[in-house]
């Protein structure tokens, strides 16, 4: 046989460029065809063993996988129920799950209370709160306009009254913020 660097197996001269072409071409071939018979079961046992190690570590991954996603989704759940508490979208403890027939009801109630004649009749929040809208350093929230509605929502329910109708003012006036509106709402009604 012959070596890396090119020379024949007497080391006497390097191989030519057509005895290289009959080694990988006729001579590789031909041995392997002669030894073919023995190797094909070794090379069939050492493939199904490959596709069984491959198919336990594929279940694996799926497994941790699956196991590390539910883990996310119940934290950004439990994370996104917090927020919802905190801007009063939520309750603060959820009432026994409703039936079919229930939400059928319910639907009904929202549908009928909610009439497109009754939506354009009904006067917007600020309209409650007469005035123009107060200047935003008397406000009773320090920084009141560096600050998203996330951070306004908790801080409304420590206000009087006087002190939500001045928010109000300003925010229906400036801003807008829907979050902010339903909440003083909120707390106007309670």
């Amino acid at each position: 046989m012959g070596t890396d660097d090119g020379e024949g197996g007497s080391g006497s001269r390097p191989k030519s460029p057509v005895d290289q072409w009959f080694e990988w071409f006729v001579y590789a071939p031909l041995g392997f065809a002669l030894d073919a018979r023995q190797l094909f079961p070794r090379f069939v046992d050492r493939g199904r063993s490959q596709v069984v190690l491959a198919r336990v570590v594929g279940r694996y991954a799926v497994k941790r996988g699956s196991k590390r996603a539910n883990d996310y989704l119940e934290q950004s759940s439990s994370q996104m129920s917090a927020v919802l508490h905190a801007l009063g979208v939520l309750p603060d403890e959820p009432g026994p799950p409703a039936d079919q027939a229930d939400l059928d009801d319910f639907e009904g109630e929202v549908l009928t209370f909610e009439t497109p004649a009754r939506r354009h009749d009904a006067a917007p929040p600020a309209a409650e709160a007469a005035g123009p809208p107060p200047e935003v350093g008397s406000l009773a929230i320090p920084d009141y306009d560096n600050l998203s509605a996330s951070q306004v929502v908790p801080r409304l329910g420590g206000l009087s009254s006087a002190e939500l109708d001045d928010v109000l003012r300003y925010e229906a006036a400036k801003r807008g913020r829907k979050t902010i509106l339903s909440k003083i709402a909120q707390l106007r009604s309670a």
